[in-house]
């Protein structure tokens, strides 16, 4: 289960990063299932192939040791894996290495999700968070993850509080801010080779699994998919904030 600092006062805050918020372990009761079927079918079919072959005890036992070594590792590689978010920035374990970054250090997060299905019968939704510094890494947060929802959203909300006055600021300089497929300016907003100026901006809207932008008169100027979007939480802000008041609204 993840842990608050209002569950488990034994997590420290940090000298750097500030007061420990939560600490998302990775999801080891899904690896130890999934481990369980990554061993357990393939051992089922060995023994079914191998049933009335002579001398074939040898070759059952080297089997079963090497499925075993493989899920092993597969399960030990995935196991120490960690996310502790802190208030001013968060700390990525994966096996033996430890990074720390700070939230205003990440300048984009892109949210993929989709539903996927096994054998027909059995959905699911997979959530994955890609996180890019300004130093060119590249971090991700999937199902690996206890309540890879949950640490998303948490991280995407501090990201968007931190990194918003800096793009405010670059925006004000007159700088072009890309969001994936949409670009952001003093100007207005650019997509696809069409450009909408803020004086023209009436209003945007999530529907339908796109971010829909509309003019004064209220005619949908474009329909751009989420998919294409990146650092989402802080472009609704902005846009918001670009929104005409009702008494500016022409009637």
């Amino acid at each position: 289960m993840t842990t608050t600092r209002f569950d488990n006062p034994l997590f420290e805050d940090d000298p750097i990063l500030g007061r420990f918020v939560a600490y998302f372990p990775s999801y080891r009761l899904r690896l130890l299932i999934i481990g369980g079927l990554l061993y357990g079918i393939p051992v089922l079919v060995l023994q079914v192939l191998l049933a009335n072959v002579e001398g074939a005890s040898v070759l059952i036992v080297a089997g079963y040791a090497m499925i075993a070594l493989l899920v092993g590792w597969y399960v030990l590689h995935l196991w120490n894996r960690e996310v502790t978010v802190y208030e001013n920035g968060f700390t990525y374990r994966r096996g033996g290495q430890l990074g720390y970054f700070r939230f205003a250090e990440i300048t984009r997060i892109h949210q993929h999700a989709e539903r996927v299905s096994y054998f027909g019968i059995i959905k699911r939704d997979v959530i994955t968070y890609t996180l890019n510094t300004d130093q060119e890494e590249v971090l991700q947060v999937n199902a690996v993850y206890k309540d890879v929802a949950k640490l998303g959203l948490l991280l995407e909300s501090k990201i968007t509080a931190a990194r918003q006055p800096l793009v405010e600021a670059e925006l004000a300089q007159g700088k072009s801010v890309e969001f994936g497929s949409l670009t952001l300016a003093g100007s207005g907003i650019s997509y696809a080779n069409r450009q909408l100026f803020w004086d023209d901006f009436g209003k945007m809207a999530i529907e339908r699994g796109a971010l829909r932008l509309y003019d004064r008169q209220l005619v949908e100027w474009a329909a751009v998919p989420l998919a294409e979007l990146d650092n989402l939480m802080l472009l609704v802000n902005l846009l918001r904030d670009h929104q005409p008041t009702p008494e500016s609204t022409p009637a």
